[in-house]
């Protein structure tokens, strides 16, 4: 049901003439590497080249959520736009013509800064006051009395296979973790407090080992094509692993709506802050 079509007019008020190369980007089979391709936009690059950006899905990957994609476009004599022949969204392209204008800043952040990198959301509310950065940690003020209202921090996690890690503290009766995070109702998540560490799908633990680190130590999450592996360490270099993995296919829009991505993150909650140093993540 989706697709860019074209149409062209003398006036707003019409009549329209629809383009003769409609559909303009569109799927036609699911054996194709992008799905769902849509709402396209023409734009021009320094050498004047017109390109179309849309988004789509990515075949398996619909945890990734709808990503930005681009094809070339031609222009024909009578002026009509479209994807050259035998250009399709799932070929590697020359990227366009163009310069760096903006620094890629990633997703991992070391706060050695003033506060945190751009990078960063907060799920349903602006959730700035509980954060700071104090000499090169992260310090996240708990919120709420479960996981399902502590409002996470979160990145845009955009690979099929990566890594997220982060070393945290405990101060106070708190709870925290790394996340894999779609919405409340659609998550998993390794959780730490004063004496367990436990694997989560949504509300329901599936997994508890005590823990003997005390108030420090080391997460990460492993996301292996939608397997979700979850560690635990007291050095960042040695990692046991909690069983079990856990399948995160089903976390996109087709199931939960809302149009969103399962995205990665850090959470806090009950009484107290955590603070968290090196938050890495690390494509694969």
């Amino acid at each position: 049901s989706h697709m860019v079509v074209a149409a062209r007019s003398g006036s707003y008020r019409g009549p329209w003439e629809n383009s003769p190369f409609n559909p303009i980007v569109h799927t036609y089979d699911r054996s194709e590497r992008w799905w769902s391709q849509g709402h396209g936009t023409l734009v021009d690059d320094v050498e004047g080249n017109t390109w179309i950006f849309y988004h789509g899905y990515e075949n398996g990957f619909h945890t990734l959520g709808r990503q930005t994609l681009m094809l070339p476009v031609e222009w024909t004599d009578d002026q009509w736009f479209r994807v050259p022949e035998g250009v399709n969204s799932g070929d590697r392209i020359p990227k366009p013509a163009g310069r760096v204008s903006v620094r890629d800043v990633g997703l991992s952040d070391d706060f050695s800064g003033d506060r945190p990198g751009l990078q960063w959301q907060f799920f349903r509310e602006d959730g700035r006051e509980r954060v700071s950065v104090v000499d090169g940690s992260l310090v996240l003020e708990a919120k709420g009395s479960s996981f399902e209202n502590s409002s996470p921090m979160l990145v845009n996690a955009s690979d099929r296979k990566y890594e997220v890690q982060v070393e945290y503290t405990l101060e106070g009766e708190v709870t925290t973790g790394l996340c894999l995070f779609y919405d409340e109702h659609a998550n998993v998540r390794i959780a730490a407090d004063a004496g367990n560490f436990a694997v989560f799908i949504q509300s329901g633990r599936k997994i508890r080992e005590e823990n003997t680190l005390g108030d420090h130590g080391f997460l990460r999450i492993l996301n292996d094509n939608n397997e979700v592996s979850f560690y635990y360490s007291r050095n960042g270099r040695e990692w046991h692993k909690l069983e079990r993995s856990l399948d995160a296919t089903g976390y996109n829009h087709n199931v939960f709506g809302q149009f969103l991505s399962l995205r990665a993150g850090l959470y806090a909650f009950g009484e107290g802050r955590v603070l968290f140093d090196n938050f890495i993540y690390k494509p694969l």
